[in-house]
């Protein structure tokens, strides 16, 4: 048997570039059989396949012979793995709550990460059986081909280096909650490593990409339904996003497009993308029913939750970076950047539009639109601070469902936000004397400092200073408002800014189009003036 194993490996060795083995490998397992395998099963037979790849340098192979292999496994799991765990996650979205219970609250914290990868064992195996091949006379007996890891299924997680997330240091405590449906995503982002990685390290860079398509869909879909003023505007388009934001909107729409399952209605027709999860009992009862605040807590636990999937898919890049090259390591870490981006966004952008729907604010557009400020102490405070302290002392038991302190830091510090630019918005366009500008800011600003204290939450003071850097602008000569503008344009809305520093009423025409013209040039934008509290940077 010993001659017979020696002759037929010179014959390889003499054939190996001519019939072309490598390409061959990767060909076959493309039209195999495989889709009723178990995934275990599947993977040990990639993972022996790429082994026979990497020593074929010895039988006169090239690298190139890798990539047929590589493909054939990533279609494999793109179709068997993928597409079916995202049908399972918008499943789990469906039946989700969206609530985190106080008791489940450090579940994220708590889960299994698997510990950097060791690229060591890998190269070992491959040396082993290159070695084995280059030796004079190799014996059947030792054969590592014919050794136990490859003849049968080899239970990795008997040989994983396994850890809980809150000892990593991409966890942020003050961030980390989970509700069922990212429990559910962040468990298939451990079997991933686990299961997928550990076994195929030539596919760790495509593994990842797996991870970021399933976030992608996981947060797109769900941000949708949570948060969007609409549905028939994509998110991307949407007001308040920086035009980064939208960038990476728009590419994460395009990775969930291409795996979130197709939804039938009840009449048969299907749904347009992005599906809903909600039907229509929970919208009215919940989402829908102002006296519920709109289920805002429900709302920004759920954008909580997707930003906890997202550290904990840093966590994933780190534990698989060994395996990787150091660029396309870096390349994951800037997509954790990006949805870290994102996340922060629509948590700030969602809850600036839901305070503009809970919040008192047209009693208080309409009062100070009424108020001619011929002197200071003008009722619109006192009643709006009456109102104000009505919806705080009701407030008081949704917010108590707000699932963590960083959650109820960005929520205040969007009211104060919000409240200011219904104060921008309501003297915008009023016509003014000195003397009633300077009551008028007295009013303001009494007003937003009892905001302050009624409430007192620290971060609210991010804004301290949004509506007085507007005002203040009424008495600064025209060449001073234009520097201004050039300076400031990008945190307040065009509707106001043109009738505030160019006038309003006819005489004013003019000036009001030059503000336009200005506003032309620098590109400007309606944008929300963001906080980033408690955003870590990777």
């Amino acid at each position: 048997p010993d001659l017979f194993h020696q002759e037929a490996l010179g014959y390889l060795k003499s054939m190996a570039e001519e019939l072309k083995i490598g390409s061959r490998i990767g060909t076959i397992l493309r039209h195999a059989k495989l889709q009723k395998m178990d995934l275990d099963r599947a993977l040990h037979i990639y993972h022996v396949a790429a082994m026979l790849v990497e020593v074929l340098s010895v039988l006169g192979g090239h690298a190139r012979n890798r990539e047929p292999l590589r493909e054939a496994a990533c279609a494999f799991l793109r179709e068997q793995y993928l597409k079916p765990d995202m049908e399972q996650l918008y499943r789990a979205m469906v039946e989700d709550t969206w609530s985190v219970e106080s008791e489940r609250k450090m579940r994220l914290m708590l889960m299994p990460v698997v510990h950097q990868l060791d690229p060591k064992k890998f190269v070992a195996a491959v040396s082993k059986i290159k070695k084995y091949l280059s030796e004079p006379a190799p014996s059947m007996a030792t054969n590592p081909f014919l050794q136990i890891e490859y003849l049968d299924v080899q239970d990795t997680g008997k040989t994983l280096d396994i850890d809980v997330f809150q000892n990593t240091p991409m966890c942020q405590p003050h961030r980390a909650v989970a509700v069922d449906s990212s429990e559910k995503l962040c468990n298939i982002m451990f079997q991933s490593i686990a299961r997928i990685v550990v076994r195929l390290p030539t596919i760790a860079s495509e593994t990842l990409g797996f991870m970021e398509s399933l976030i992608s869909g996981y947060t797109y879909v769900g941000a949708t339904n949570l948060v969007s003023f609409t549905l028939e505007v994509p998110l991307e388009d949407q007001a308040g996003y920086t035009p980064l934001a939208r960038e990476h909107l728009a590419v994460m729409r395009e990775r969930a497009q291409g795996i979130v399952p197709t939804v039938r209605r009840k009449d048969g027709t299907i749904s347009s993308f992005p599906p809903l999860l909600f039907n229509e009992n929970r919208i009215k009862s919940l989402f829908g029913n102002s006296n519920a605040f709109f289920g805002i807590a429900a709302r920004l636990t759920g954008l909580e939750a997707m930003y906890g999937v997202v550290l904990r898919h840093a966590a994933s890049v780190e534990a698989v970076a060994p395996v990787l090259s150091v660029a396309v390591a870096n390349f994951h870490r800037d997509e954790v950047a990006k949805l870290k981006v994102v996340l922060q966004e629509l948590l700030e952008v969602g809850t600036h539009f839901l305070c503009n729907a809970i919040l008192p604010l047209d009693e208080l557009e309409a009062d100070i639109g009424k108020t001619k400020f011929d002197k200071t102490g003008n009722k619109f405070v006192a009643s709006f601070l009456a109102v104000f302290q009505k919806f705080t002392q009701k407030f008081a038991s949704e917010i108590d469902e707000f699932p963590t302190q960083h959650t109820v830091d960005v929520f205040w510090s969007r009211c104060y936000y919000t409240i200011q630019c219904a104060c921008i918005r309501a003297i915008a366009s009023k016509r003014l004397t000195e003397a009633q500008f300077f009551n008028l800011s007295a009013d303001v600003g009494d007003m937003l400092l009892r905001v302050r204290k009624l409430v007192g939450n620290p971060h609210m003071s991010i804004f301290d200073k949004y509506t007085t850097v507007f005002l203040n602008t009424f008495v600064c000569d025209p060449e001073a408002r234009e520097v201004w503008l050039h300076e400031n344009h990008t945190f307040y809305r065009a509707k106001d800014l043109v009738p505030w520093l160019g006038g309003s009423g006819q005489e004013h025409r003019e000036d009001r189009r030059k503000i336009e013209l200005i506003l032309r040039d620098v590109s400007h934008e309606d944008r929300l003036l963001l906080t980033n509290i408690g955003v870590q940077q990777y």
